[in-house]
């Protein structure tokens, strides 16, 4: 082995540490708003959306097409999630409900189906060329807020203190509406028994579309803070990104959305602090990392973190 790719963590000063960690948090958060979303589909309805990334994508383009008309990023945003969260509820009742007599395989060819349209339909309607990135933060040079100074300096851009921001209000909000509503009520006793609450007048159907609904608020901040945090808009952008996501579902639960964000978290810094230990693995090492982490995950509590295991009586 060559000397230069031995492990010498003392060779690695604090601030650089911190960097690598900080970056780390910071595509975590992106793969836990994904991940969110994934959750929050397959806590109602018990589908793996699979097509939730590509979804952000198309997510990001309306974005880009609002800015482009004259609003603001910001409202431009709120907007898509409104429009998003439309659409999604109008395919879960329209092409999901329809299939879930059909079972699983139905669905799951289904969700494949939306993954490939929505990746062809960005294509045709945007092109395939890179677009200028959304820029919800600011991110000039200057843009960013020092910690350590010195010669070794460590500083987090706004970029990336918006990213944490946005994962905290989002779960801020996602907690008063799931607490304190009777919408969020209805949505936890889906969860918890479908019999039970359609028993006591839940309409089912309508929470499970509430479900796809909800998903694309996390889906829609994804797409734009990922375009911003990778420089890129184009069909292809949510693809690596939703890898990652899923590999947060599995690793934190896909039956707690806590478990998402923490596992999100988690692959993020893992993706990032492992190249820094192993030099030898190489930083384009990222998707090959979460896959591992996935495999053991899998092996070791295959019900994730914060999961619930399924209990089945004989």
């Amino acid at each position: 082995m060559n000397p230069s790719t031995h492990i010498l963590a003392a060779e690695v000063s604090l601030p650089e540490w911190l960097s690598t960690v900080s970056t780390g948090l910071a595509n975590g958060a992106l793969y836990a708003l994904l991940a969110v979303a994934l959750v929050t589909v397959y806590r109602t309805t018990g589908h793996l959306n699979f097509a939730q990334g590509e979804f952000a994508m198309i997510s990001a383009f309306l974005v880009f097409t609002f800015v482009g008309m004259g609003m603001p990023i910001w409202v431009a945003i709120l907007v898509t999630m409104v429009v998003t969260a439309a659409a999604s509820a109008a395919l879960q009742f329209g092409v999901m409900r329809p299939l879930e007599s059909r079972g699983h395989s139905a669905s799951l060819i289904a969700v494949l189906g939306m993954f490939l349209f929505a990746n062809s339909f960005a294509g045709v309607v945007w092109g395939v060329d890179n677009k200028t990135p959304l820029a919800p933060f600011p991110d000039g040079t200057e843009d960013r807020l020092t910690i350590i100074g010195g010669d070794r300096p460590f500083t987090l851009s706004f970029v990336t203190l918006g990213v944490w921001g946005a994962l905290i209000a989002l779960l801020i909000v996602l907690w008063i509406l799931l607490s304190k509503t009777k919408l969020g009520v209805a949505y936890r006793a889906v969860i918890s028994n479908r019999s039970s609450a359609a028993l006591v007048g839940i309409p089912v159907a309508g929470v499970f579309a509430f479900g796809w609904a909800l998903a694309a608020v996390p889906g829609t901040l994804a797409g734009a803070l990922t375009s911003q945090a990778t420089s890129t808009l184009n069909f292809s952008m949510m693809i690596n990104v939703l890898i990652f996501a899923f590999t947060a579902a599995c690793v934190g639960g896909f039956d707690s959305l806590v478990g998402a964000v923490v596992g999100g978290l988690l692959v993020g810094v893992v993706e990032s602090v492992v190249p820094r230990l192993f030099p030898a693995i190489g930083t384009g090492s990222g998707l090959m990392i979460a896959l591992v982490l996935l495999l053991v995950v899998l092996v070791i509590r295959p019900q994730g973190m914060f999961g619930q295991k399924e209990v089945t009586r004989v």
